[in-house]
């Protein structure tokens, strides 16, 4: 039996890419069952809550600082040249 790769076409709507994310879905959902079971003695969690607070915001301002600096040598819109008539 003969197996081929399917090659990236950008979109991710491959049937590799669906499987994957439902494996990632099962896989989620089972360790957060078995956390939930080893360690239900525990009424809260109120410092990992402020790790993953602090986590959360330290990566969205990363991610908004990347993109802002990957704009930055086109520009947000470029102008239009001023040699070329517009109509009004």
């Amino acid at each position: 039996m003969k197996v081929e790769r399917v090659g990236m076409n950008g979109s991710g709507d491959t049937s590799f890419n669906y499987i994957q994310v439902f494996c990632f879905v099962i896989i989620a959902g089972v360790s957060s069952a078995a956390w939930s079971l080893l360690d239900r003695r525990r009424p809260h969690y109120d410092r990992l809550a402020e790790i993953l607070n602090y986590f959360l915001r330290c990566a969205l301002a990363i991610w908004t600082l990347a993109y802002g600096i990957a704009k930055l040598p086109t520009g947000f819109s470029q102008f239009p040249p001023l040699d070329v008539p517009r109509p009004f």
